[in-house]
C-alpha cells in the first residue's frame, strides 16, 4: 500500500466531524503530503505537520486543519502564523485557504515619541550633558546614541519604526531652532 492509500484507510475508519486526536492523523498526512498538488505551498514540508495539526475537521473527502508556524517568531514578531488547510483526498489537492494570527506574548505597549523626541531636542538646543549624548569639544555638533533613549527591547519591526518616528520628530524639534542633521555623518548626528 501507498501512503496515501494509509491515509485514506484511516480516514475512511474516522467519523464526519470534528476530529479530536489528530496524532495518528498527522503521522500518516505527513507522509502521503508529497502526493498531494499544491502541499508544496508556503513551505509546508511533510516534518511541519506532525504533532502540530489543530481544528482538524473531516467532511469526506475533505479535512481541513491548521498548522501554527513560526517564522516571524524567528525575527522578533510576538505572533505566529496559522495557516489553514483543505485537503481534497480524493482530487489530491492541498490548498491553504487563510492565514490568521496567534499573539504568542504579550504586545509591547505603544510608546509616544513625541515627548522623548521634544526632551532630547530640548537638551541638544541647550547644551545640555545626557548618557545619550556625545558632544564634540565645541558643543555645536552631537552624536545621539538613539539606543539610550529606544532601546532595543522589542521586535525589529517595531524598533525600526519606532526610532524612525523618533528621528523624524526630533529633526522636526531641532528645526525650530537651527539645528539640522549632518550628511556625511554617522547616523543621528546634529549641528547648528
Amino acid at each position: 500500500m501507498s501512503a496515501i492509500d494509509d491515509l485514506r484507510t484511516y480516514l475512511d475508519g474516522l467519523k464526519p466531524g470534528d476530529v479530536q486526536d489528530a496524532g495518528q492523523l498527522s503521522q500518516l498526512l505527513s507522509e502521503a503530503w508529497p502526493d498531494f498538488s499544491g502541499s508544496d505551498e508556503e513551505s509546508t514540508w511533510p516534518s511541519k505537520i506532525v504533532g502540530r495539526m489543530e481544528e482538524v475537521k473531516w467532511t469526506p473527502p475533505v479535512l481541513k486543519f491548521a498548522i501554527e508556524r513560526h517564522g516571524g517568531t524567528a525575527m522578533g514578531s510576538t505572533r505566529a502564523s496559522l495557516h489553514d488547510w483543505t485537503i481534497d483526498v480524493e482530487q489530491r489537492t492541498a490548498l491553504m485557504e487563510n492565514t490568521r494570527y496567534r499573539q504568542l506574548q504579550r504586545r509591547n505597549p505603544p510608546l509616544h515619541v513625541k515627548p522623548l523626541a521634544k526632551d532630547i531636542a530640548d537638551l541638544i538646543i541647550n547644551g545640555r550633558n545626557h548618557p545619550a549624548l556625545q558632544w564634540s569639544d565645541n558643543r555645536r555638533e552631537v552624536y545621539l546614541q538613539v539606543g539610550e533613549v529606544i532601546p532595543a527591547d522589542c521586535p525589529a519591526q517595531t524598533l525600526t519604526g519606532r526610532r524612525k518616528r523618533f528621528k523624524d520628530e526630533l529633526i522636526r524639534c531641532l528645526a525650530s531652532a537651527g539645528w539640522h542633521q549632518l550628511s556625511g555623518r554617522r547616523p543621528h548626528t546634529y549641528g547648528r
